[in-house]
């Protein structure tokens, strides 16, 4: 591609619309890779939250009550 004195520009393809863009017009996005200047999108801040770590302890916590098993043949008053 020629400007308007007829001086070559050097070209690149733009890694977003596929087009072949002046190289001048190209800028590296967040990503790495090379897109056309009116295309550069800046990063979601949602892509910066980072985790934070759970409490995973029981503000009132009891042992496990034993369990308790009825024989083949008894009832029990709530079974009536």
């Amino acid at each position: 591609m020629h400007d308007h004195l007829g001086n070559y520009k050097p070209q690149g393809l733009c890694a977003f619309s596929g087009f072949k863009v002046p190289a001048d017009e190209l800028v590296r996005n967040w990503d790495g890779q090379l897109v056309h200047r009116r295309f550069v999108d800046k990063r979601n801040p949602q892509d910066f939250v980072r985790g934070r770590r759970d409490d995973m302890r029981l503000n009132n916590a009891s042992p496990e009550s034993v369990d308790v098993f009825l024989g083949t043949n008894e009832v029990t008053a709530d079974s009536l």
